[in-house]
């Protein structure tokens, strides 16, 4: 035992950050980009590293406890360790300064922010003294209510919910496969007219794209190098696509004719697709969010589509996210594109950096002109708060539904420009709801109100919404 006055509110909400960390995991994607398991050993050690720290400023007068040290030891070094992503090192290290700072110390462990939730707070909140037993403590967690609200992980409802449909998806699929077991399934007539079917339907409905379309419009003749180049690259993209997948076709074609063996690869295949499964085979590169064929065959369709009708859209300067390939390499474009317009001698692809703007353009048919510079990009949800476009700012989220965002104008700027006084927090960008690092796209700054902590801790991020 650390006989510091300190101590007993410390070790208490150590384990109350424990026990929110552990299960945030629940609210899947919401929650933790990636799942992780902390242990009972992360706890003990960190509370050690507590212990030692305060044993070190006994009979030390005017001794300070030394936050900073304490946050890094425990949220980078012990807690961290089992970390893989950035985002969520970013996400522990705010629970550490939440759970382990000057507050706690009151003896009144909010679990609740009180501004915002002013009748709700006092029921959630843990109350410790320097004469409090073990017995106490455990009388005391016992009149919290039982019922976990996303609110007390620093979530809104709206991650609950969704985080219930994507189990209740994954659920469904499951059951789907214990019904229909492919090793189990029945080979008959009916079968193969399925398939048959569902095969030619995914060839009508997926068609090559000429790269000549971009020299065939005035508006997209006259867009930069760097800009065209990308978009070449994805129409080479979208047909190697085209050519993988009708070549597979065709060979499961003959298999159900009976005039080509069918390997394990196609067997596998044959049976994808009659669980309408996608085939990541065909598009391992980025369409691997799509789970059923049915979403992987209309993904394909609707970025062809996005990519035939650029000079319809600002000169091809308005640009729908989710109906690109690789929206990193659109990035690296537009720094080559200012890099190479630039007059100001010196200036390369390193000392330029990405800038975004809100734009007060809700939808993105209003937007008659092309930028003057840069692009404007569009096809984001906000998820985790709502966007306040009479001031500009994130505010909290009311309701469970995601907002569509506002057109973005994705400009580049010199690395040596003025930063905005205004606070921001970095809202991550995915291509996916999987927020994974390979959908990763960047950091939007998003300006806020109050404390960055509580908003890194609500799941704030955009994702491209087909």
């Amino acid at each position: 035992e650390v006989k510091m006055p300190q101590w007993r509110c410390l070790l208490v909400s150590l384990n109350i950050m424990h026990v929110v960390a552990q299960e945030r995991k629940k609210f899947g994607p919401f929650g933790w980009n990636v799942p992780y398991e902390f242990s009972n050993a992360d706890l003990v050690s960190s509370m050690n590293v507590i212990a030692n720290h305060l044993q070190e400023l006994r009979g030390k007068r005017s001794a300070c406890i030394n936050w900073d040290s304490l946050h890094y030891l425990i949220g980078i070094i012990q807690y961290g360790g089992r970390i893989i992503d950035e985002r969520d090192q970013k996400l522990m290290l705010s629970y550490c300064k939440r759970f382990i700072s000057d507050e706690v110390l009151s003896g009144s462990i909010m679990l609740l922010n009180a501004k915002r939730f002013p009748k709700l707070a006092p029921t959630y909140r843990f109350d410790v003294s320097e004469d409090s037993t073990l017995e106490k403590l455990v009388e005391a967690a016992k009149q919290i209510p039982p019922y976990d609200i996303p609110q007390i992980f620093g979530l809104d409802m709206s991650a609950e919910v969704r985080s219930k449909v994507l189990k209740a998806t994954s659920m469904f699929h499951s059951i789907n496969l214990a019904a229909n077991p492919p090793a189990v399934a029945s080979k008959t007539s009916s079968d193969d007219t399925s398939l048959i079917e569902t095969i030619s339907s995914i060839m009508l409905k997926i068609q090559p794209t000429s790269p000549d379309i971009l020299n065939t419009s005035e508006n997209t003749c006259k867009l930069s190098a760097p800009l065209k180049t990308f978009f070449k690259i994805e129409i080479m993209f979208l047909n190697s696509v085209w050519e993988r997948t009708t070549r597979d076709l065709h060979r499961l074609q003959s298999i159900i004719d009976g005039s080509t063996t069918a390997s394990t690869d196609d067997v596998a295949l044959l049976e994808r697709i009659k669980m309408k499964e996608a085939n990541t085979a065909w598009s391992p590169e980025y369409w691997w969010r799509c789970d059923s064929l049915d979403a992987w065959v209309q993904s394909y369709t609707l970025c062809r589509e996005h990519i035939c009708s650029l000079d319809q859209k600002c000169k091809g300067r308005c640009i729908w996210l989710p109906g690109l390939c690789n929206p990193n390499a659109l990035l690296n474009a537009i720094l080559q594109e200012e890099a190479r317009s630039s007059k100001v001698k010196g200036t390369t692809v390193d000392t330029l950096q990405i800038s975004y703007t809100i734009t007060k353009y809700s939808d993105p048919k209003s937007i008659r002109d092309a930028p003057k510079e840069g692009i404007y990009i569009y096809g984001c949800v906000l998820e985790g708060a709502s966007w306040d476009s009479q001031s500009s700012k994130l505010v909290h989220k009311e309701d469970s539904v995601p907002q569509t965002f506002p057109v973005i104008h994705v400009t580049a700027i010199p690395r040596t420009s003025a930063v905005s006084k205004r606070k921001v927090l970095l809202a991550p960008l995915y291509t996916a709801e999987r927020r994974t690092a390979k959908a990763f796209v960047d950091y939007i700054p998003l300006p806020i109100d109050g404390s960055e902590l509580e908003w890194a801790q609500g799941g704030v991020a955009l994702i491209c919404n087909e």
